[in-house]
């Protein structure tokens, strides 16, 4: 998943610049998932902001993710989920 699978959205449905908001605006983010065991390529998720329990809220940990790649500076082509090894090889999830 890349940075552009991920769109924000408010609690009127507009979408919301990652580049200029903060979390408190964002109610739901539609995740593209570009591949797919089941075959369904491209479908779009819906997922709602949690307010009841936060810790496990998909909007907010989507959007951590999504600035933490922001904040590193990394294109946007880039995958979203890469860990470093013990030989220091990057490794996408």
């Amino acid at each position: 998943m890349i940075d552009e699978d991920f769109l924000f959205f408010d609690d009127w449905g507009r979408l919301i610049d990652k580049t200029a908001a903060n979390a408190k605006r964002v109610r739901r983010v539609d995740v593209c998932w570009r591949v797919q065991k089941n075959g369904q390529n491209g479908e779009i998720i819906t997922y709602w902001r949690d307010d009841e329990d936060p810790r496990w809220c998909p909007v907010r940990a989507a959007w951590r993710i999504c600035m933490r790649h922001r904040q590193r500076k990394l294109p946007s082509w880039m995958p979203l989920g890469i860990y470093m090894t013990t030989n220091k090889t990057g490794c996408f999830t």
